[in-house]
């Protein structure tokens, strides 16, 4: 993706997930960013590197969703959503809301949408 991360509010403009593809270094630049204190853990890196996506959380900071590459193909989607229920079912927890309703479902649904509404923006502009 041309854009370093996606930011994706999540019920209002006070929480958010962040959504970042590519390599390791792009990784590491977006959890610094957002005051992730274990940014260059190389235990933390290591994860994302093994991985097909990860979540990265941590109080006080935003939920980091990480992708060695951006979703384009149906597992890679399916990833995406996967780790979008971390990420937004973090957010959920910390304001006290249930992780069943329909808030919780369209806030999935709002990271998906996002991200592959960004990705087809830039394939667009090619």
């Amino acid at each position: 993706m041309a854009n370093k991360y996606i930011k994706i509010p999540i019920l209002n403009d006070q929480y958010f997930v962040i959504f970042v593809s590519g390599k390791q270094n792009r990784v590491q630049k977006i959890l610094k960013k957002f005051h992730y204190p274990d940014y260059d853990d190389p235990d933390v890196i290591g994860r994302f590197e093994k991985s097909q996506g990860i979540t990265f959380l941590r109080d006080e900071c935003h939920p980091v969703i990480a992708m060695p590459a951006p979703p384009l193909e149906p597992a890679e989607i399916a990833t995406l959503a996967h780790e979008a229920v971390h990420g937004v079912g973090y957010i959920f927890e910390h304001i006290g809301e249930r992780l069943d309703g329909e808030a919780f479902a369209h806030s999935i649904g709002a990271v998906v949408r996002t991200v592959l509404q960004q990705q087809a923006q830039q394939v667009g502009k090619k």
